[in-house]
């Protein structure tokens, strides 16, 4: 969350701003920063303000992952987002985010929130061939990576599945 106490509250104290030094770091040594947001019952709302918060800090890269009940989620599932009420809020984020443009932030900014949800008649015309990264779990662990996960703690991870490898 761009909200420093909602931020904090949800990832631990002090996560906010270890994750805002982190990807000043990040950009300051010439790396190409991507920032990652869940999008659950108490973020969803704020993430234009997340995207804003990355526009000022340089990142032009962000997405939005679908809060999702397993792994560590688990103990959080109050965090989810019906399906039906996750459809309508999205739709209503991604307005705002496309009124931002060229505004608040840059027009070039790539700004992705997970649709989570695809219709039979979409998921049976969705071309895969074009995805990058884990994908298949953690199949491609080492080959063919686009990218790896950097926590604000400093660990580095090839697959956000083997952050938690011990909670399995």
């Amino acid at each position: 969350s761009a909200d420093e106490a909602l931020n904090d509250a949800l990832r631990g104290r002090g996560a906010h701003d270890a994750a805002i030094r982190a990807i000043r770091v990040c950009s300051d040594v010439g790396l190409h920063v991507r920032v990652n947001s869940v999008l659950s019952s108490r973020t969803l709302g704020g993430f234009p303000a997340v995207v804003a918060t990355c526009a000022e800090l340089g990142v032009l890269q962000v997405s939005g992952f679908y809060f999702s009940p397993i792994g560590r989620g688990r103990r959080n599932a109050d965090l989810w987002i019906p399906p039906d009420q996750y459809v309508r809020i999205h739709e209503a984020v991604e307005e705002e985010i496309s009124s931002m443009r060229g505004r608040t932030i840059p027009a070039e900014m790539d700004v992705v929130t997970e649709r989570a949800y695809a219709s039979w008649l979409d998921a049976a015309q969705l071309d895969t061939r074009g995805f990058t990264g884990c994908g298949g779990g953690c199949t491609h662990a080492i080959h063919g990576r686009d990218y790896l996960i950097i926590r604000s703690d400093g660990n580095v991870y090839p697959c956000i599945m083997m952050v938690e490898w011990d909670d399995a």
